[in-house]
């Protein structure tokens, strides 16, 4: 019966230096019988048997206190169970036991057989129980969550008057196995959390009992107060969500905690967070996303703020984080275009004139610079010499709605460049526009026009580009 007993759950976890801090409830278990004693003397007897009515001899015999749990007050509970064995009728005596109610739980070491006989009370007068059965186990299983969703904590789950204990998973799942058919009270206490019950939990030999889960509450008065006034903005043109709150106002505050969560198809984790001084937060939400992932589908990102400590304690979770609806950074989309321009007076019809349009599509509230610059491949034919001259044309300001830049190159934008002069032909020439964003380069496009003797343009052919850009990590 005792297959899982406390001494090696919880000594093997060494939780004696958790330091759990709860004060058990001494009332028993809800719903069971109380058997008391009757008879003259002192001392507990009884008798155990299998299934089939036959005496079982070496089997153990344990009393432990009804109210008795592995911690109590802070402490790792000093109680001890009074312990004996059946002979080979099946009895059992215990004479030494103090005045109190207790369980006795009987198991048969051989093939894990158990019994449970709650709440005998006894008065310092001797009680034969009679005859009890040894059963096959049953199991609890359960499962601890927080109040507000998150990470559960270790939770120590525990059978008050037993010895039966176990710590919850990361997830937090729970396991009691062996135990003794019957009813009793389950004890949930984790750091930081308000102890709970359930006060009647109901074990059947050889089945499975599952529980519902079982929401833990912060324990506020341990706890420093949740921050208030918590707001979000979205800034759809740089892909940063900004986060404001009000300041919580307590002696020993060390920092604010911000924790974040994403739509479960974009991050493969559960659970991010950071960590802040001020009351405020800039995160660069789509910094990865939209700089590296083009095109990425829209996504919440879920924020809650919490106060912490010089201790280490964190202010309870609201029960409904703050909620932002994301999508890419606003995207710039350039449309550049050449257009020929002929001098009809020229022989030939020669190209004289090139006009370079940039289309610049941005959101209303972004701030951008298109940067034009023009460079000339040319030879002096005295000198035998080639060189290339790149010159600053001119730099134009786009800011709101779409806007059309234009840029005209003339032969005496060329001459401009500083290689005029009557030895100087001209072989080619490029053009650049160059969109910015705070400095930072976002797009570029270019564009090249060859030039013959007579100083006709030839573009290599009308350009048209469609491009997207994205504002810089």
């Amino acid at each position: 019966m005792l297959s899982s007993p406390y001494s090696r759950t919880w000594m093997d976890l060494g939780l004696a230096a958790c330091g759990f801090a709860v004060w058990l409830a001494m009332a028993g278990c809800d719903g069971s019988a109380t058997q008391t004693t009757t008879s003259t003397g002192k001392g507990i007897q009884g008798v155990l048997v299998d299934a089939r009515g036959n005496p079982v001899g070496g089997a153990t015999v344990k009393a432990w206190p009804a109210g008795y749990g592995p911690v109590h007050a802070g402490m790792q509970d000093s109680a001890q169970a009074a312990t004996t064995r059946t002979d080979e009728k099946g009895h059992y005596a215990m004479n030494d036991l103090e005045v109190g109610v207790y369980n006795l739980f009987g198991a048969n070491p051989s093939n894990h057989a158990t019994v449970l006989i709650p709440r005998v009370k006894y008065l310092e007068q001797a009680a034969d129980l009679g005859t009890d059965t040894l059963k096959a186990p049953g199991v609890i299983i359960g499962k601890v969550q927080v109040d507000g969703g998150g990470v559960p904590p270790m939770t120590f789950c525990y059978l008050e008057g037993s010895n039966y204990a176990a710590i919850s998973d990361a997830t937090g799942r729970f396991v009691l196995p062996d135990l003794a058919e019957g009813t009793y009270r389950l004890n949930y206490y984790a750091s930081q959390y308000e102890g709970a019950v359930d006060s009647v939990v109901t074990v059947r030999s050889g089945d499975t009992t599952r529980l519902a889960d079982k929401i833990l509450l912060p324990d506020v008065a341990l706890l420093p107060p949740a921050p208030h006034g918590i707001s979000s903005a979205y800034d759809t043109v740089h892909g940063v969500v900004h986060l404001k709150w009000n300041a919580v106002h307590v002696g020993d505050l060390s920092e604010y905690v911000i924790e974040f969560e994403d739509s479960p198809d974009l991050s493969p984790y559960p659970m991010h967070s950071y960590s802040v001084h001020d009351t405020a937060l800039a995160d660069d939400a789509m910094g990865y996303y939209g700089v590296y992932a083009l095109g990425t589908e829209p996504f919440t990102r879920s924020y809650w703020v919490r106060a912490k400590d010089t201790e280490g304690n964190l202010s309870p979770r609201s029960a409904q984080p703050t909620i932002v609806h994301m999508a890419d950074p606003t995207i710039f989309q350039t449309v550049f275009t050449m257009h020929p321009v002929l001098d009809s007076a020229a022989p030939n019809r020669c190209l004289d004139t090139a006009a370079f349009a940039l289309d610049v599509v941005s959101s209303p509230d972004s701030s951008l610079r298109v940067k034009w610059q023009v460079g000339a491949n040319y030879r002096n034919e005295q000198s035998g010499e080639s060189d290339w001259n790149t010159s600053l044309d001119s730099i134009r300001i786009s800011t709101g709605a779409p806007r059309l830049d234009t840029l005209y190159v003339t032969r005496q934008t060329l001459d401009d460049l500083g290689a005029s002069g009557s030895q100087v032909v001209f072989d080619s020439y490029m053009v650049s526009a160059a969109v910015l964003s705070g400095g930072a380069l976002v797009h570029q496009v270019i564009a090249s026009v060859m030039v013959d003797s007579a100083g006709c343009f030839h573009p290599q052919a009308t350009t048209t580009e469609r491009s997207r850009g994205k504002p810089p990590f």
